[in-house]
């Protein structure tokens, strides 16, 4: 038969079209493990409840009706209908703590996370870093697939600049610094001298006795 069977979990089933490396994102294996639950319970329409941490450090205890798996920005979240907010949320499922599938099923018709998205409006309030960014000839292939619409030139020792945005935030030199030795920052001056202090904190780590 040209499909699964019914009691086959779907995550195994697309597995064999597309393969996730884990180890190379983290959380393995218990980020594994919560998509395969994640993605029965959205197959069969099944409420879930689980222990939430925000980005406020608030934990609380959330019921809601799973709706798509998302995989942004190297991390996993989830999109469903919280019960306890009534509205749609977006959970990062490393932060998803003692989940169970309900017995309760959930019927009607839900937004798609596409046109949830779509009707976000713009948050003002998210600063926008503009990086221009130097790599290593190295780095090459990485960079054309990765910001091949954002290199600006390759000299002829064959560094690669590259103008990108990104949202200002912590996540961002810890990005950088997983480039190792093989990117420099050109501007703006002040992540130049976070990634310095970073960088000179990692080394009196690693120098200690």
């Amino acid at each position: 038969t040209l499909l699964p069977d019914k009691q086959e979990n779907l995550f195994e089933h697309y597995r064999r079209k597309l393969h996730i490396d884990f180890s190379m994102i983290g959380g393995q294996p218990r980020i594994k493990d919560l998509l395969k639950i994640l993605d029965k319970a959205i197959e069969c329409r099944q409420c879930i409840e689980f222990e939430y941490t925000n980005r406020k450090n608030d934990a609380s205890k959330r019921r809601v009706y799973p709706l798509t798996l998302v995989f942004k920005w190297r991390s996993w979240y989830l999109f469903g209908f919280c019960k306890l907010r009534e509205d749609y949320r977006i959970f990062r499922i490393g932060k998803i703590k003692n989940m169970e599938i309900q017995d309760e099923h959930y019927r009607g018709t839900f937004k798609s996370f596409d046109q949830y998205t779509e009707e976000q409006p713009v948050n003002q309030n998210v600063k926008q870093l503009h990086l221009h960014l130097r790599f290593h000839p190295f780095m090459k292939a990485v960079v054309e697939d990765s910001f091949h619409d954002s290199i600006d030139s390759i000299d002829k020792e064959g560094y690669l600049e590259v103008s990108i945005v990104m949202p200002d935030d912590e996540w961002v030199a810890g990005f950088l610094l997983s480039y190792g030795p093989y990117v420099e920052v050109l501007d703006p001056r002040k992540m130049r001298e976070k990634i310095i202090a970073m960088a000179g904190r990692i080394t009196e780590i690693y120098q200690k006795k």
